[in-house]
């Protein structure tokens, strides 16, 4: 994909970083797989390499690698009704009518486990982290369960779990890793989010927002650190509202990369009127923009009435339609005609080594917790348009110190607020400056065995 790119301004904010000028126009130079039929469902796996679909009447799945531009391999015999989710290195099929789960290996191609389903709820949705190894989540009517990826046993896992789908549904989301588990009830009426934070075999769960709106998801950024909202809404992952104006009325999806986001605005017109897409790049680490271009009409919707057309044409059940995939430089979107497959290479370093003159912006994603009595290290990584860069510490806790970019705090055993706040600056050889602020959570000190 060729992209001419505008000079980048520095936005002087507490927040971040680079705010880009007009948006740059994207040429089609795309590889577009079709499909033998429409499908009916389709997963990520593989850490984005790899997506596998369900076509409607052949009772197959077809494993497609993204980064080859090809088919990988095909499983027979999956019936409608059957479920699928994907992790960084399996796929797992969910026949709910058999109370069986089938797992396949995606570097060899072969199914290497067969198991029960021990459970007393029929499974309705089965979700893995593309990026994570597990555990998969079951959701059925009643209760929601975790299952060990390694063997497709029940996994006991203590804290607390939202329960089933019930009469009226319930949206979940799971992050990339695979650990966070955002929820909310569908249907119609004023309900609550909340989100469930795997740690080891230990929950914690946070209500952290409500609305009374139809349209309703909470999608986990790639390692739990965010969660989005329809509408632009940003939440960290204690529950506290993040300010990100400049994202209101996009669909913030993350990358499978847990540097990434990408704010897709699917009602745009170019300068002859014609429909267009808007895709913007962004920092998890404080959701500001860094690259953003326009065209990738195959997401654009027929018609937009309401945000029912936009969710539609960006999300299929809890899987969405574009996919920005670092590790492999790809940007691939799947349009709602559900046969199509569009692949573009897309590589943000060298765009911006290539067409910036000067920025810098955080790449690293800040941990999310620390323990009473114990070390908390965070390396700051940095990227910028020149070698050189200054990293230092504005403010946090006491006895936080930040040496050679390493952030580390020793957390005192009694310390007694929730969580801990840091504030950090960044500015390179030419001047430039950002700010890095963020929260942890503070949780009890682990008692030693």
């Amino acid at each position: 994909m060729k992209i001419r790119m505008p000079v980048l301004t520095t936005h002087m904010a507490l927040l971040l970083l680079i705010a880009l000028s007009s948006p740059v126009s994207a040429d089609d130079g795309a590889t577009r797989l079709e499909l033998p039929e429409e499908y009916v469902q389709f997963t990520m796996a593989g850490g984005g390499r790899y997506a596998a679909f369900q076509l409607a009447s052949q009772n197959k799945v077809i494993v497609y690698d993204l980064a080859a531009a090809e088919q990988a391999f095909q499983i027979e015999e999956v019936a409608p009704g059957d479920l699928l989710a994907g992790s960084q290195d399996k796929l797992v099929v969910v026949s709910p009518s058999k109370m069986m789960a089938s797992r396949w290996d995606l570097k060899s191609a072969r199914r290497d486990k067969v198991a029960i389903i021990k459970s007393s709820d029929t499974p309705r949705e089965a979700l893995l982290g593309a990026a994570g190894n597990g555990p998969l989540l079951l959701i059925g009517d009643k209760q929601a369960e975790w299952f060990d990826l390694a063997n497709l046993e029940p996994l006991e896992i203590q804290g607390p779990m939202f329960g089933g789908r019930g009469n009226y549904g319930l949206c979940v989301h799971v992050s990339a890793a695979g650990r966070t588990f955002a929820a909310i009830p569908t249907g119609y009426g004023p309900v609550g989010y909340s989100v469930v934070h795997l740690e080891g075999r230990r929950t914690t769960q946070v209500p952290f927002s409500s609305t009374s709106n139809a349209i309703r998801w909470a999608q986990p950024s790639a390692d739990g650190h965010l969660l989005l909202l329809p509408g632009g809404e940003v939440f960290n992952r204690n529950g506290r509202p993040i300010a990100a104006k400049w994202l209101d009325g996009a669909a913030v999806i993350p990358s499978l990369d847990p540097s990434y986001l990408v704010a897709v605005r699917v009602d745009q017109r170019d300068s002859e009127g014609k429909p267009m897409a808007k895709l913007t790049v962004c920092s998890t680490a404080d959701c500001q923009p860094l690259f953003t271009a326009t065209g990738f009409e195959e997401i654009v919707p027929a018609r937009i009435n309401s945000w029912h057309d936009i969710a539609g044409a960006l999300r299929m059940g809890n899987q969405w339609r574009v996919q920005l995939v670092p590790k492999e430089n790809l940007l691939v979107t799947m349009p709602s005609d559900n046969r199509t497959i569009v692949i573009r290479p897309f590589n943000l370093r060298k765009q911006l080594r290539r067409s910036i003159d000067d920025y810098v912006y955080v790449r690293s994603v800040p941990p999310l917790a620390a323990t009473k009595g114990e070390t908390l290290r965070y390396r700051v990584r940095v990227q910028s348009s020149t070698k050189d860069h200054r990293i230092t510490l504005q403010d946090g806790p006491e006895n936080a110190k930040l040496t050679d970019g390493t952030l580390e705090w020793n957390v005192p055993a009694e310390y007694s607020e929730p969580w801990a706040r840091f504030l950090i600056a960044v500015s390179n050889a030419d001047g430039k400056e950002v700010f890095h602020s963020f929260e942890v959570a503070v949780r009890d000190e682990v008692e030693k065995p």
